[in-house]
């Protein structure tokens, strides 16, 4: 329940609304329209109804009289009905500045969507998360829908707790934004929050901590792809899969439970197949080369060339590594600085005898180089074009063994 420094944000339509019981957790009251029964059940102390002009000549009579001996302090605010896109923005603003007014100060907010026409609950709803994704200590606390009531058959009214609904709006803008930007943090938030909640009211839950587990190995796997560290990003992304995989979907009420299979397919691509408990022991094998250079194409494709590039330098080196056989000491520093070319148009003791080769170290070294100075030199960094040619040259061609080799050692 919302304390009484909570703000119900309502609405009324033009209907005839009649007395109900209203119902919620076991608490009653009777009333004509739900935002009075949600302020009181909710017990909080202001309320602000948005309700077009129609249906403020029909009801607001029915507010003032209901909400007379609550001790509720309300407002009643115009607004039109949805036609285009130009009435939404309208509401939106409408909403937006009456919240914020001095009046309603709150800093949690109780949304009613019961009543109105047929468009403006979604609208309230859309108009109050946004408000709340802008003012950093205005919270959404609930969101309730109160079922249709007012006749013989249907004098009690039960009042259902929709608040997972920003859940799923939230779950989606995370999900869009690990396909758009390549970054998993949002989606680590949202499963934080819903393990805390887990621990807090769920404690007959027999698989919260497996699923506590499962989302902090998660989240390990989320900060090393978002740091660009493949190798840890490799070893903790398999071992989040391994728990992710072995969670029942059906023990998490929500959408939680649905997306335990996305979860999946995002670390796909990033785990490694070896069985490894740290970095130091992974192997590198043909098939470690290829996965991280579709790590390197992963950032590419999300347009991160900063930590692409970084990568792919490291590629290469472990490409050299290979291909002189140390794959067992592939990560000995002294092996690393050994194997590694010369700065200059000089390659004594570079390893590839390979004018390709060659060219395609020069072209990702000086890329980095460049990137690596932040703007501060006075040539202009690389187009991004030019940077995914090389970069992805590098990783259609990782295990080509005809373009790393003279034709002859093949």
């Amino acid at each position: 329940m919302v304390g009484s420094d909570g703000l119900l944000v309502g609405s009324v339509g033009t209907s005839d609304y009649a007395e109900v019981t209203y119902e919620l957790d076991g608490q009653t009251v009777r009333t004509a329209v739900s935002p009075v029964a949600l302020a009181e059940l909710c017990d909080i102390e202001s309320a602000l109804i948005f309700r077009t002009p129609e249906a403020g000549c029909e009801n607001d009579w029915r507010l003032k009289e209901a909400f007379a001996g609550t001790g509720v302090d309300f407002e009643c605010v115009d607004i039109g009905l949805v036609t285009d896109r130009a009435d939404v923005d309208d509401i939106l603003h409408t909403v937006v500045a009456g919240i914020r007014s001095s009046r309603f100060a709150e800093d949690s907010i109780v949304l009613d969507i019961s009543h109105s026409f047929r468009s403006l609950p979604i609208v309230f709803l859309l108009s109050v998360m946004q408000l709340t994704s802008l003012e950093e200590d205005v919270t959404l606390e609930k969101i309730y829908y109160s079922r249709f009531g007012g006749s013989d058959d249907h004098d009690t009214s039960p009042v259902i707790d929709l608040t997972y609904l920003r859940t799923m709006i939230e779950w989606y803008d995370a999900f869009e934004m690990a396909a758009e930007a390549g970054t998993y943090r949002e989606v680590r938030v949202l499963l934080e929050e819903r393990r805390d909640e887990i621990f807090r009211n769920d404690v007959s839950n027999p698989e919260r901590v497996d699923f506590s587990r499962a989302i902090g190995q998660f989240g390990a796997a989320q900060r090393e792809i978002d740091a660009g560290f493949p190798l840890e990003a490799g070893v903790n992304a398999k071992r989040a899969l391994d728990s992710i995989s072995a969670l029942d979907e059906s023990a998490f009420v929500g959408p939680e439970g649905m997306v335990l299979e996305p979860l999946e397919q995002l670390l796909a691509g990033f785990d490694t197949d070896q069985e490894v408990d740290d970095k130091a022991e992974l192997v590198l094998d043909e098939a470690e080369l290829r996965r991280q250079a579709d790590i390197v194409q992963f950032y590419v494709d999300h347009e991160r060339y900063w930590i692409a590039i970084e990568c792919a330098r490291e590629l290469l080196v472990n490409r050299f590594l290979y291909d002189a056989g140390l794959t067992d000491a592939w990560l000995d520093r002294d092996n690393r600085e050994l194997i590694t070319p010369a700065p200059g148009d000089k390659h004594d003791q570079f390893t590839h005898d390979v004018e390709a080769v060659q060219d395609l170290w020069d072209r990702i070294r000086e890329a980095r180089n460049t990137y690596a100075h932040a703007g501060f030199k006075r040539s202009e960094r690389h187009a991004g074009d030019d940077i995914e040619r090389w970069l992805t040259t590098l990783c259609d061609l990782i295990d080509d063994d005809a373009f790393w080799r003279e034709r002859g050692e093949c």
